[in-house]
C-alpha cells in the first residue's frame, strides 16, 4: 500500500545494512524496526494497513483510497520493513480515524528531509532538544517543545 499509495519512484524502505552478510541479525534495521515498536505499544503500536482501513470503513465509503491519499500527501508515516507496510497508530484520532491536525506542523518539518522510515525512527529515538526522551512520549504533553525540536532538526539536516 504505501509503494501503490507514493510510487515505486517515492518507496520507502528500511535502510540496507551495508557490508553485513545477507544473514545477519539483528540488522540496523531490524534494531531500528524494534526501537519503532517499542516506542509506539504506549500509542497502540504500529498496524498494517488492511488493518486501519477495516476501521476506516466505519465511517468511509472509500477507506483504502483514504489512507492512499493521506499517505500520499505525507499527512500519515507509512514504511516498509522486512516487505511489509507498517503505520504507526499514534497518527489517528480512535473516534474518528483522521489523522491528528495536530500532529500535521510537526510532519511538515519533518517532510522536507526525512522520508517515512526516518521519521518513524524520529519519533522513537531519544531527541536532545527535548531532553533526550522521546517525540512519541512528549507529543501529547508537549507539543511546542516537539515542533521546536522538529524545526531545530529539519534546519540541522539542511546544513
Amino acid at each position: 500500500m504505501c509503494d501503490a499509495a507514493i510510487g515505486m519512484s517515492a518507496a520507502v524502505h528500511a535502510p540496507p545494512n551495508k557490508g553485513a552478510p545477507a544473514h545477519a541479525w539483528p540488522s540496523t534495521a531490524d534494531r531500528q524496526f524494534v526501537r519503532m515498536l517499542d516506542a509506539f505499544r504506549g500509542t497502540g503500536g504500529l498496524a498494517r494497513p488492511a488493518e486501519i482501513v477495516g476501521h476506516l470503513q466505519t465511517g468511509h465509503d472509500h477507506a483504502g483510497s483514504v489512507l492512499m491519499h493521506w499517505i500520499e500527501q505525507r499527512r500519515v508515516i507509512c514504511f516498509d520493513w522486512d516487505s511489509r507496510d507498517w503505520i504507526p497508530w499514534f497518527q489517528f484520532s480512535r473516534h474518528t480515524m483522521a489523522p491528528h491536525s495536530h500532529l500535521m506542523p510537526v510532519l511538515i518539518e519533518l517532510n522536507t528531509v526525512y522520508d517515512a522510515w526516518e521519521q518513524g525512527n524520529w519519533f522513537a529515538t531519544p531527541n536532545p532538544w527535548l531532553a533526550e526522551h522521546l517525540p512519541i512520549d512528549t507529543l501529547l504533553t508537549d507539543l511546542p517543545a516537539v515542533l521546536h525540536a522538529a524545526r531545530a532538526d529539519r534546519f540541522i539536516a539542511n546544513g
